[in-house]
């Protein structure tokens, strides 16, 4: 009996072990199935914001097409200037051997897949887009995974981060119930400058580049608080100096969040001197090429987009009363943690805000709102996972309320982000505006266009013949935003360049006036800007303009005008019937060579 007693202890053992491992496989199981639907759910979100605008342009207009604004079509036609030339030489769009301040890894890689597949150049942005719509949700979660382990707690995050319109200003829900109490009651405001309501999405940066900071928060975070050997210390240090390769506000957030780590967290230091150290050798080639190429680009330039421009140092302190708070908040919920997790994506969004206020120190414009992306995703980040930790750690909360509240959290942020983005596709001015450039200009036949303008071409007058056809076929438009922002043009040229556009384009002295006056008033972005210098911009002008109409050919040898397109409402100008052809008469623009 005993011996049977024993046998059958042995049995009930055994089979307690083997019901413990069937319980393990299966509760393994669950959570790998959690893992990828989570991950489908969140790119499937992502993929479905990123191509909304698409979606609503092709169902409205019937073209599967969306230039956002302004600086999207120059992002597209720098992309051009790749793609017709040296792949791995970034170019001014406007000078045929004109230097840039773009660096490569956001433009280099959409090119030359667009390339490979075929593509023209102008479907770069939909490879950029496409980009944005995976990239841009997979680095959110995995960011938001490494802290709370529970899938769906993670992709929740991400979506917020997708679809909320305070992002990038570190106040996510807050801003989004403002804006949809504007829409509500009609009081939105009027996007007539290229703004963006959801500016996590806004092509090249944030939706191209961020993905890559995201990927440098989750080596860095991973490689100090877990470390498992060199394998992540290295991945942090290279994932650090892609940052150099991608965009200046992201490089030198990180520098500066390294140093500040180095300080603040003591038993990390020698790891976060070996990031900083393999980051910045990896990234000298670009410190160093920036000291090469800023020689070459013109001051007057720099002062005219709002870089590099001398601003009072004590005169303006960009520090968002939500953004403090949220860094107060966030630091001392840290602080108190054991593990101190989250304490890198801290440091990066202090020193991004730092950074914002550099003026103080370095008394220079430097387009400082750009770190905004920075410090404001990254608080909005440690906003969230704040509040899901606490919420998830919370003895008075059950499970079952927990779920609700984030199911209608979430349903109030998809359905508030999509019809955000709706808005912002329908009410932006410059969105409409190239929209309807674009469709004038593919019922003139693209094709033929790149066969009449050969690649490098310099052409003149309307601006939106111009423009799209820079991105088309390669050629360098002689005026328009383009040249504003080319940094190889001094402010002279660039008057000369938009009178003598003027001109050829038939403009009377009267006409001129009023756009002269309206480009004088964009005259330096930012803090820079200086009201006086309108009023320069404007004489400057009109005195080239007259320059132009006594004697226009000197100008049009010196800046190479090969080609011409005016609009067909329009008279053709008197200038065309002496050593000028014509090309081809469309229905919206009649296109001009010089013999």
């Amino acid at each position: 009996m005993k011996v049977k007693k024993e046998i059958s202890g042995d049995s009930l053992s055994d089979r307690a072990s083997s019901h413990g491992s069937e319980v393990s496989i299966a509760a393994t199981a669950r959570y790998s199935s959690a893992f990828e639907s989570s991950i489908a759910a969140v790119v499937a979100a992502g993929l479905a914001g990123s191509f909304l605008p698409y979606l609503l342009r092709w169902y409205k207009s019937g073209h599967f097409v969306y230039i956002a604004d302004l600086d999207n079509q120059y992002y597209l036609q720098l992309a051009s200037r790749l793609y017709y030339g040296n792949l791995f030489s970034m170019r001014d769009p406007v000078l045929l051997h004109g230097v840039t301040i773009y660096q490569s890894l956001q433009f280099v890689p959409a090119v030359l897949l667009a390339r490979m597949m075929g593509l023209p150049a102008l479907e770069v942005d939909a490879v950029w887009y496409l980009w944005a719509g995976i990239a841009l949700p997979l680095t959110f979660y995995f960011v938001f995974f490494q802290w709370l382990r529970r899938p769906w707690a993670a992709a929740f995050c991400a979506i917020v981060m997708l679809f909320d319109s305070g992002v990038h200003t570190g106040e996510p829900f807050f801003i989004q119930i403002i804006r949809v109490y504007q829409a509500a009651v009609g009081h939105f405001p009027v996007l007539d400058d290229g703004q963006s309501l959801l500016g996590q999405w806004r092509i090249v940066d944030p939706a191209v580049g961020m993905p890559l900071l995201l990927f440098q928060v989750f080596f860095v975070s991973s490689a100090v608080e877990r470390p498992k050997g060199r394998r992540l210390l290295v991945a942090a240090g290279i994932s650090t100096a892609l940052l150099f390769y991608t965009w200046f506000y992201y490089w030198t957030a990180a520098v500066g969040a390294l140093s500040i780590a180095f300080i603040v967290d003591r038993s990390a230091r020698r790891t976060y001197a070996k990031i900083l150290g393999i980051g910045v050798i990896a990234g000298l080639p670009v410190i160093v090429d920036g000291l090469i190429i800023k020689p070459l680009l013109d001051s007057e330039a720099l002062h005219r987009i709002g870089f590099f421009a001398p601003v009072p140092r004590l005169w303006f302190f960009p520090a968002p009363k939500g953004a403090l708070l949220a860094l107060l908040l966030t630091g001392v919920w840290i602080w108190l943690k054991n593990e101190r997790e989250g304490l890198y994506l801290w440091c990066l969004a202090l020193a991004a805000l730092a950074l914002s206020n550099n003026h103080i120190v370095s008394g220079m414009d430097l387009n400082a709102d750009r770190w905004c992306f920075v410090w404001g995703t990254g608080l909005s980040i440690l906003v969230l996972l704040m509040a899901v930790q606490l919420s998830l750690s919370s003895f008075r909360a059950s499970r079952r309320a927990v779920v609700m509240v984030a199911s209608v959290a979430l349903l109030f942020e998809l359905s508030a982000g999509t019809a955000l983005r709706a808005i912002e596709v329908d009410r932006s001015l410059q969105a409409r505006f190239i929209l309807n450039g674009y469709k004038a200009f593919v019922s003139q036949v693209p094709s033929k266009v790149s066969q009449l303008l050969p690649e490098n071409a310099v052409i003149a007058g309307d601006e939106e013949f111009c423009d799209l056809a820079s991105i088309v076929s390669g050629v360098r438009p002689l005026a328009g935003y383009a040249a504003f922002k080319s940094l190889g043009i001094d402010d002279q040229e660039w008057e000369s360049r938009e009178a003598l556009n003027a001109y050829l384009e038939g403009f009377s002295e009267q006409d001129f006036r009023s756009r002269a006056s309206a480009m004088g008033e964009q005259y330096g972005w930012g803090r820079s800007a200086n009201p006086l210098k309108g009023a320069m911009v404007e004489a400057g002008m009109m005195r080239e303009f007259a320059r132009m109409k006594c004697d226009p050919q000197p100008g049009i040898k010196g800046f190479g005008v090969r080609y011409v397109a005016l609009h067909t409402a329009r008279p053709d100008p008197d200038y065309l019937k002496r050593g000028w052809s014509l090309l081809e008469a469309g229905p919206y623009w009649r296109i001009w060579r010089k013999d």
